[in-house]
């Protein structure tokens, strides 16, 4: 039982240290993502032109 024991007690005592050693990530904030938008429709270029001028600002 003692493998066991040291088990449940190690393994998040040891990830607790690995978490207050680890740098903090630095953000950037002027990163903008890519984004796609897919419509499944047919012959309807009017629609979607209404639809994208309501979504996209």
């Amino acid at each position: 039982m003692h493998i066991f024991d040291r088990a449940i007690a190690g393994y998040p005592s040891l990830m607790a240290i690995a978490a207050l050693k680890s740098k903090p990530k630095s953000k950037d904030y002027s990163f903008q993502p890519f984004v796609s938008v897919i419509v499944p429709t047919y012959n309807e270029a009017k629609v979607i032109a209404k639809r994208m001028n309501k979504k996209v600002i």
